[in-house]
């Protein structure tokens, strides 16, 4: 099965600081980074565009639903 788990810049830079601390750099700095590495790292192995639902069999929003819920509906859809 195919996920894609995404959020809001807003959500993912406020998780960002709270986990991890303040940096030298913004949290949307980092994210852009992070998020730059692993469109190009998914393009390279699947050929295929980073993100884009089609690729998917889900998308969940954890700035929508939460983290625990994410995880809950994957367990949920893994063990059917």
């Amino acid at each position: 099965m195919d996920v894609y788990v995404h959020a809001d810049t807003a959500f993912k830079a406020e998780r960002i600081v709270r986990l991890y601390g303040e940096s030298e750099k913004s949290p949307q700095a980092r994210l852009q980074e992070k998020d730059k590495r692993r469109a190009l790292n998914y393009q390279h192995y699947t050929g295929r565009a980073w993100g884009a639902a089609e690729n998917y069999d889900i998308c969940l929003n954890t700035g929508k639903i939460g983290i625990e819920a994410a995880v809950d509906t994957i367990v949920a859809l893994v063990k059917e």
